[in-house]
């Protein structure tokens, strides 16, 4: 059986105003499940008693991380405040080699 990650077959087991809930039962002791949360809500999710359970996390509709915002500006062309926070973590990186640097040598000539 081949399963893509964004339907999973199987069955609607519940859908409500805080998500989407489907379960794939056709294999013998794993049950595959996909819950889809809507924007900005939150589940404390269900089990499967005597079933194997596989969980793979993808971040919801209305949330965005700084590596899913760098990786989708690259199709779309960098924002501008993408461009900022990325100059902003290379200065730090480059301040933080250097006093490394500085701190290790000083270290060596004592």
């Amino acid at each position: 059986m081949h399963l893509k990650i964004n339907d999973i077959g199987g069955v609607v087991v519940k859908d409500n105003e805080t998500y989407k809930l489907k379960d794939n039962t056709l294999l013998n002791n794993l049950v595959v499940s996909s819950t889809d949360l809507k924007p900005y809500q939150s589940t404390n999710g269900h089990t499967h008693p005597g079933q194997e359970e596989v969980y793979y996390f993808v971040k919801g509709a209305g949330i965005e991380t700084l590596p899913t915002a760098i990786f989708g500006s690259v199709k779309q062309g960098l924002k501008p405040n993408i461009m900022a926070i990325s100059t902003m973590l290379l200065g730090l990186s480059i301040v933080m080699v250097t006093i490394s640097y500085f701190v290790s040598k000083s270290d060596n000539t004592k």
